[in-house]
């Protein structure tokens, strides 16, 4: 019982910090300033081909990077 408990906790825990990080890449996807040269070092930036979202600075893809 106790077990279950410790387990139902981790899971809403990593649930409220997953939603608390995609409310922060959508706070950074409206002012890219505040994102990390760390982060997009290497990125696609929006008009280039890319296969994956993960390629392109704002990680959206369609063909070419969207933003």
């Amino acid at each position: 019982m106790k077990l279950t408990c410790v387990l139902i906790a981790a899971v809403l825990l990593l649930a409220v910090c997953q939603l608390d990080s995609a409310d922060a890449t959508a706070y950074m996807r409206k002012d890219p300033s505040l994102r990390s040269p760390k982060r997009t070092r290497g990125c696609k930036t929006k008009g280039t081909w890319c296969w994956a979202s993960r390629e392109c600075c704002l990680k959206d893809c369609l063909f070419v990077c969207v933003y």
